[in-house]
């Protein structure tokens, strides 16, 4: 149930974010996915069998075609007219994952001064966004790219920045490097975003 409550709770967020209640429907137009919906997304995860999309291990990881696979018996499953991806599609869009600006100041401010917020100090990571030159988002490359002019420039020295401590910067990191194993987690992440999009703010250019 883990994973599961990681879904809910950025769906949930986002949900109260839109002010609205009553509906699977918030004010931005976004389909946020029902309880039982979540639910068959981790059952379909748990029942995949198929050896071409797992990998093997100790833990139950699976592939691009795990991913393809479970999203056609979840489309079937929900009577949706959601297109089934291919293989090359799904790595386009991983690979496609954006950054907002405020996740950007998120995930750069503990890095840089160990709190979310530091008077006088807190729009650094927005000034640094501002010069990528992508107002509606950065991939994940520039994000990279300011990461590393952080590190060089000392204002951390010597620190890693934890790309995996959250889950979009570690699905992000993996895809970098031609990682395509996905854990439970991940997979239920990718597959709800893909099906319901906005929900988990997750994958803004999908095209």
């Amino acid at each position: 149930m883990y994973s599961k409550n990681v879904i809910l709770f950025f769906c949930a967020a986002l949900y109260f974010l839109q002010c609205q209640g009553g509906s699977n429907e918030g004010q931005l137009g976004i389909t946020l996915p029902t309880d039982d919906q979540l639910d068959i997304i981790q059952e379909e995860f748990e029942k995949y069998s198929n050896p071409d999309g797992i990998v093997e291990g100790k833990y139950k990881t699976i592939n691009l075609i795990g991913i393809r696979d479970i999203i056609e018996k979840v489309v079937q499953r929900l009577d949706s007219n959601k297109d089934i991806p291919t293989v090359d599609a799904l790595k386009t869009i991983l690979l496609n994952i954006t950054f907002t600006e405020e996740e950007v100041k998120a995930l750069l401010n503990p890095f840089m001064y160990g709190k979310a917020y530091v008077e006088g100090r807190s729009n650094v990571a927005g000034v640094l966004f501002a010069l990528q030159g992508k107002p509606n988002g950065i991939l994940f490359k520039d994000l990279q790219k300011i990461i590393d002019g952080i590190q060089k420039n000392k204002i951390v020295p010597g620190a890693e920045f934890p790309y995996h401590k959250e889950l979009k910067t570690a699905l992000s990191y993996n895809m970098s490097k031609s990682d395509y194993q996905f854990g439970q987690i991940v997979v239920e992440y990718i597959i709800t975003e893909y099906l319901f999009p906005g929900c988990t703010d997750s994958f803004i250019n999908q095209k």
